[in-house]
């Protein structure tokens, strides 16, 4: 069918309640991003990489959709409450065909009288029942993360280390993590690893393992801290970006194979973040997804520096391949992971947000979005989800953009 002939038919969306709408779409901003599942190999003596591509992951999908008529307001509300049903969508649309999604975000927006737009982003999924669902994942990820440190100090004890570069990697990844705001009980924790790994460390040349291990134990304890998913994120993404940026300086196989191990840990251990949320952690499908991304963001990286560290060939005495088992395992719980996230996103509230209509006030919204309670705990919500301070609480103007998260 050639392109003509598909914008002739309508943009169709069947909401999880079994409603039907059929807008206005801007083919200008129509836009699919397709990822693939890839790993990637590089081998001793071999120029170039393999690339072992897999499934394709779900695809991403930018929505812009505008209702116009005389009713517009209300085929926008009815879209709304439509929206808020769990079940996926299923989509005609003229380019793509038909696709089954989900919404992980929405804006509607009403800058004119004659319509109200919609966008936002939608994820492609499957259909419940078609995955195997892990029973116990946190028992799986923790028995992961011990295989992953494991190997990797298992393949650093078999290097001649330099205590002098364990001991700075030691400082400074425990100045980075100590302001995190934990409880002091555990600050005083972190600070007792930091001096058992500094001991540790000025015997690595004669107890390797035993020094590898101690720095481990402090890059973990963040990922452990009693503060969100997103705060230990943080500090666990400040200390890799550390050891990233010191990457163009490292000479030698010995500090090549302490950036792997370390990185790597560092790695594994957000993973263990992402696995132990607190209460208020993955309330929303925008948060989860924005752990994935920057957990998938970080072992590219992470993949990418090795390469640019990995010599030739490996018959050198100099000469330095990453640990194959180490960077296996480490794979290996990422990807359990980020497919274990995504099964939460695909349960978590969606995003949405809207343009006040008139003059209002934060009683008038958290009621309109969530309903009032006696502890006032939804006009809180409301407040510190759009940063809502003391001067807008009696009024919040026309246009303003107030978010709000829907089941």
């Amino acid at each position: 069918m050639s392109w003509v002939e598909k914008i002739k038919n309508n943009f169709i969306i069947t909401t999880g309640d079994g409603e039907t709408y059929s807008p206005l779409w801007n083919d200008k901003s129509c836009v699919k991003e397709v990822e693939f599942n890839i790993s990637e190999f590089n081998f001793p003596n071999q120029e170039g990489t393999f690339v072992d591509r897999r499934e394709a992951r779900g695809n991403k999908y930018i929505l812009d959709i505008i209702f116009q008529g005389e009713n517009h307001f209300d085929v926008a509300e009815r879209f709304e409450l439509s929206s808020k049903d769990k079940r996926p969508w299923t989509i005609e649309h003229p380019y793509y065909g038909r696709i089954i999604v989900q919404p992980a975000s929405l804006s509607f927006g009403n800058q004119t009288l004659n319509g109200t737009t919609v966008s936002g982003t939608l994820l492609e999924t499957l259909l419940r029942g078609t995955p195997t669902v892990i029973s116990d994942p946190t028992a799986q990820i923790e028995e992961l993360k011990s295989l992953a440190f494991s190997s990797g100090a298992d393949a650093f004890a078999l290097e001649l280390p330099n205590p002098q570069n364990l001991a700075v990697a030691n400082s400074s990844l425990y100045r980075a993590g100590v302001n995190s705001g934990a409880p002091q009980s555990q600050t005083e924790g972190y600070f007792n690893l930091f001096n058992d790994a500094n001991t540790a460390v000025l015997n690595a040349t004669s107890e390797p393992l035993a020094a590898i291990r101690s720095l481990q134990a402090v890059i973990e304890a963040p990922a452990r801290f009693e503060i969100s998913v997103k705060q230990r994120f943080d500090i666990l993404t400040n200390q890799f970006n550390l050891l990233v940026n010191s990457v163009g300086n490292i000479t030698g196989q010995s500090g090549k194979v302490q950036f792997e191990t370390t990185a790597g840990s560092i790695l594994t251990a957000m993973v263990t973040a992402a696995s132990l949320p607190q209460i208020n952690d993955y309330l929303n499908m925008v948060d989860v997804i924005g752990i994935i991304a920057i957990l998938v963001e970080t072992e590219n990286t992470f993949i990418e520096s090795l390469d640019s560290l990995q010599t030739d060939n490996g018959g050198d005495t100099d000469s330095y391949v990453p640990d194959f088992l180490f960077i296996s395992n480490v794979v290996a719980i990422i990807d359990l992971t980020t497919s274990v996230l995504f099964e939460i996103a695909t349960g978590a509230q969606q995003e949405r947000s809207v343009f006040c209509e008139t003059d209002t006030n934060v009683i008038l919204l958290a009621h309109r979005f969530y309903g009032l309670d006696n502890d006032d705990v939804n006009i809180r919500r409301l407040m510190n989800t759009n940063n809502i301070g003391l001067s807008e609480i009696i009024n919040i103007r026309k246009g303003r953009k107030i978010v709000y998260y829907v089941l």
